[in-house]
């Protein structure tokens, strides 16, 4: 009788371990269209906003808004996930001006409470209006956020997608309080006030299409951390480490990203490289120096300041628009929604 040959398992194993992964269903794709022609409207009111005290920046945000969801587009097994915001900026005011009175007793009351004018209990008392005058901020934003997200719209084919927000003011002011207390602290517990923020944010907004589901976000503190502590040395190294800094931040931010509710989970992978970001890093740093060449040209040559900081403006209105379209079309064509 011929001997049975006992199978080799550590033969076996190697043999698995060289198989290759199953690869994960992408078969979801994200697009955006905007150009930095259609944004480039927008920032230059961006910019005449400021002239007349940011009073009409509504217009300005709502504009953007639209230009945004209307580039916007996700296909998914064939079937077309188109975006738009319908939202008004005059409804928007009712929450922006109030705010914007509020922000303004602040910055006078802490001016007055630091410039001396003052003995040291009146100015105590000073700083503490000035922070008791952001404390109905909280309840702005959040109305503010049901409103925008509400007026958010998507169509999947032919199934509607609603957008709800049921964040409260006072969750709002708690996350609020913490980020203005880290502030106190070197801003250090910054990172885990932010994340603990998103985190609400993003738990806070219910999407209803064919079934209900929500996003969610899982990312901690103690990452943004030392993704903070890079930016914060960036200078020291000629911000030459800033494109992998960005770029990982938004790979964490993807990774920890993810939706749930529906049969199967939602997940998001960033693959974009750190090359092409060098371009908009450097882009930007260009025109921090020339502006500072143009600035102290036109400064030697007793130009008013005013002008002169009209024209340093006009150099990054005419060019960030197209920077930030080609960066979000960037960050589209590199984000891979994978189903597990």
């Amino acid at each position: 009788m011929a001997e049975t040959k006992k199978p080799d398992r550590k033969k076996e194993n190697a043999a698995e371990a060289k198989q290759p992964a199953q690869k994960k269903e992408k078969t979801t794709v994200v697009t955006f269209s905007g150009t930095g022609w259609g944004l480039l409207g927008h920032t230059l009111a961006l910019l005449l906003s400021g002239i007349l005290v940011f009073i009409p920046l509504p217009l300005v945000t709502v504009g953007i808004r639209k230009w945004f969801y209307r580039n916007l587009a996700v296909t998914d097994s064939g079937k077309t996930v188109s975006f738009s915001f319908d939202g008004n900026p005059a409804d928007l005011l009712k929450y922006w001006i109030p705010s914007l009175a509020l922000l303004a007793v602040t910055g006078v009351s802490f001016y007055f409470a630091i410039s001396g004018r003052f003995g040291g209990f009146l100015s105590f008392l000073l700083i503490v209006a000035s922070i008791l005058a952001l404390l109905p901020q909280a309840w702005l934003w959040a109305a503010k956020r049901t409103y925008v997200v509400s007026h958010t719209k998507a169509m999947a084919g032919a199934t509607p997608v609603a957008f709800a927000f049921s964040g409260k003011g006072t969750t709002a002011l708690w996350h609020g309080l913490k980020m203005l207390f880290s502030a106190f602290l070197a801003g250090l517990p910054m990172p885990w006030a932010v994340t603990g923020a998103v985190k609400w944010c993003l738990e806070a907004t219910d999407i209803t299409a064919e079934t209900a589901y929500r996003p969610a976000f899982s990312g901690k503190g103690v990452s943004l951390f030392w993704y903070g502590v890079g930016f914060a040395i960036s200078p020291f190294f000629g911000f030459l480490i800033c494109p992998s800094l960005i770029r990982g931040l938004i790979s964490w931010a993807a990774r920890y990203t993810n939706i749930i509710g529906l049969e199967r989970t939602i997940e998001f992978e960033f693959t974009g490289k750190t090359g092409r970001l060098f371009g908009y890093v450097y882009l930007l740093v260009g025109l921090a120096v020339l502006g500072t060449i143009v600035n102290f040209a036109l400064g030697t040559a007793a130009t008013s300041e005013a002008i002169r900081f009209g024209l340093v403006s006009l150099m990054f209105v005419f060019a960030l628009p197209f920077a930030a379209a080609s960066f979000l079309r960037w960050c589209a064509q590199n984000l891979d929604v994978v189903k597990k």
